[in-house]
């Protein structure tokens, strides 16, 4: 009985190779199937000696993603293509410092070998970051004021990238006269992927009056309120309803008011500011409010509860018989309870 023949995978010496174009090492070819190499016999430029021409060299600023500049590339006075003739990647192309790039000839179009070169990445000036919101106002405490609730970014709109800056990474902030009301200054300094300064003012305002208070008494209302410290007066205001534009009624340097231009019965709306004065411009507190009804004045007790006594009582003494002295007289009987002064009289005459 014959048996089929069985097919065998057959081995590749002396059959057709498949080569691979290029080799990780060397210049030689090699089979993609068994791995066997064979001098590559062809010509080919070197790459190492082409020329390249940067957008940017040594000023590519710091962007917040990779920073990679235009590059052409020539051999000979001649562009290359890229993709074509060679090909080209990155590394180290974010963060301040050197970046490197690779071009890698492709032998398919005659070149060959592997360049490196490197370009320059500049820290960004903090002050091109587009976006701050340190900007703001804040109230006078007496103490060193520092911004809060805020933020520095660096907005690239070609590469879609919103960065956040990290205080004490990128940058620090000092302040200058963030004490007394008026203009202060946040002074951003960079390092790191940024340098340079960038202020930013602050502005400071009078704190709120405090204690504010209204009596009324049916004919007027007195306002009242406590000093403020940096605050050369008050403004004080008045409305009706609470969709009533404020308006102004008084300007005073004292911490009182007397409104008498108000009818009885009626229920007013009050509010103060205070305000300085400095630098031929004039900082103006927040509004605190207040209700108040005028009618007449009346005092109200405090309602007092009658406590049971801690006092013992002493104990209810029985009155003691009364009993009767006798005294005889000429023409009467004289009677006299003891223990009292009481004296009776019977208008019989003695016996």
């Amino acid at each position: 009985m014959l048996r089929a023949a069985v097919e065998r995978p057959v081995l590749h010496g002396g059959l057709e190779h498949t080569w691979k174009e290029e080799v990780p090492e060397g210049d030689d070819f090699e089979c993609s199937t068994c791995g066997k190499t064979k001098l590559d016999k062809n010509t080919y430029k070197d790459i190492t000696k082409i020329y390249c021409n940067l957008s940017l060299r040594y000023s590519n600023s710091y962007t917040g993603g990779e920073t990679i500049p235009t590059i052409d590339v020539y051999y000979d006075n001649k562009k290359l293509t890229k993709d074509v003739d060679y090909t080209i990647s990155f590394r180290n192309d974010v963060n301040v410092g050197y970046a490197t790039y690779t071009i890698k000839g492709i032998k398919k179009n005659g070149f060959k070998g592997t360049a490196e070169m490197s370009y320059r990445i500049i820290p960004r000036a903090i002050y091109a970051c587009v976006s701050y919101n340190i900007l703001g106002t804040y109230e006078y405490t007496g103490k060193p004021i520092e911004a809060k609730n805020y933020s520095v970014r660096l907005i690239n709109n070609e590469l879609n990238y919103n960065c956040l800056l990290t205080e004490g990474v990128d940058y620090t902030v000092t302040y200058q006269n963030n004490v007394e009301v008026g203009e202060g200054t946040a002074i951003l300094t960079g390092f790191g992927n940024f340098n340079n300064t960038k202020n930013v003012k602050m502005t400071i305002i009078p704190a709120k009056v405090k204690a504010f208070a209204g009596k009324a008494n049916g004919k007027n209302v007195t306002l009242s309120w406590n000093k403020s410290e940096e605050v050369n007066g008050y403004n004080v205001y008045r409305r009706t309803t609470s969709t009533e534009e404020w308006t102004k009624i008084a300007n005073v340097k004292d911490t009182s008011y007397v409104d008498s231009d108000i009818k009885e019965g009626k229920t007013y709306s009050y509010a103060i500011e205070g305000y300085t004065a400095k630098d031929d411009k004039t900082y103006v507190g927040k509004k605190v409010e207040i209700e108040v009804k005028n009618t007449q004045e009346t005092t109200t007790k405090p309602t007092t509860t009658t406590k049971p006594s801690t006092t013992c009582k002493k104990p209810t003494t029985t009155a003691k018989p009364t009993t009767l002295a006798r005294f005889q007289t000429a023409n009467y009987t004289v009677l006299r309870r003891n223990h009292s002064s009481q004296v009776v009289l019977h208008g019989s005459p003695a016996r």
